[in-house]
Order: structure tokens, then sequence, then C-alpha cells
């Protein structure tokens, strides 16, 4: 085998989903006192009704991550409609940050090298790595400059599990190369 894809914990989709309740909560209130404040606005009475049923349904365990993303992008484009762009700048740098939290994360450990999933994305040349262990369910990559990278690995969809000990047998072979 020449590739082994892990998929890890994604430890940042609980407090992106969160945060977006709160900016959906903000936008719903500064809309309230829009409305208060330009009373003759159709707009924000449309949004002013729809927000409040799309955020009790945000209220569930899991979000779906395309209605969390649209009613983030509504809200944006009620915010440039009326000129107030910073606020619109801030929904639209959210939305770029549950795209990025709510991806699956994988590493990709290869012949050639380590694909590490941050932000950018880490490419790990076998070079640099002094050892890699995958035990109980941990992955540890220790890097040559005292770095270690340690990951969580998710069982797959259909409950295959990665053989723990070809993978490490795997990782050995491509240190010592």
């Amino acid at each position: 085998m020449y590739n082994f894809e892990l998929s890890i914990k994604n430890d940042y989709q609980i407090r992106y989903r969160i945060v977006g309740r709160v900016i959906i909560t903000v936008n719903f209130f500064t809309t309230l006192w829009m409305l208060f404040a330009k009373s003759s606005d159709k707009i924000l009475l449309i949004v002013l009704t729809v927000l409040p049923i799309l955020f009790f349904s945000l209220t569930k365990k899991t979000t779906p991550k395309k209605l969390l993303i649209a009613l983030i992008l509504l809200t944006a484009i009620v915010w440039l409609t009326y000129g107030i762009y910073w606020l619109a700048s801030i929904n639209l740098l959210f939305i770029f940050l549950v795209f990025w939290a709510t991806k699956e994360l994988k590493i990709i450990i290869a012949k050639t090298e380590i694909t590490y999933p941050s932000f950018p994305v880490k490419i790990i040349s076998w070079i640099e790595v002094d050892n890699v262990i995958l035990k109980d369910g941990l992955l540890t990559i220790d890097l040559k400059n005292n770095k270690i990278l340690q990951s969580e690995i998710l069982e797959t969809k259909n409950g295959f599990s990665i053989n723990e000990n070809d993978f490490n047998q795997f990782c050995k072979e491509q240190i010592t190369h």
C-alpha cells in the first residue's frame, strides 16, 4: 500500500456552530433595531420573520452546514443593501471560516511525504520526520525540529480501521530510506 488516508477529529466544528448561532443572534437583534429605526423597510420585516424560524432550526444538535451558510449569507446581503459594509464583511468572513472548520480533515501518509490538514496545508517530507506512530487511534508525528503533531483518528464510515502494525511498519520504512 502506498498511501494511507486518515480522517482526524475536527475540534473546531462545535465551536464554529456556537459562534454561528451568536452571529445569527446578533444579526437578529441588529435587524430588530433597524426595523424600529426604519419601520418602512419591507426587506427587514421579511428577514425579521425568516431569521427566527431558521435560528430555531439551528438549535438542533447537528446544524446543517448549508443552512448555516445560507442564513449568514442572507444577512450579509441585507447588510450590503443597507450599506453596512463592516457587518456584511464579518458575515462573509464567517462563511469562509464555516467552510474551513466543517470540512473533513484528512492526513495523507504517502511514500514521498505527509500531507497534514492545517491552514495552509502542511507538506512534510520524510526527511523532516523522526518518528510516526499510530497507537489506539492516536496518530503521533514526531518531527526532527522537536515539534510533535498528534491527532485522534476517526473510524471510517464502513467501520474499517487501519491495521496499526502495517501502518507503523510502512512509516518506519519511509523514515529509514
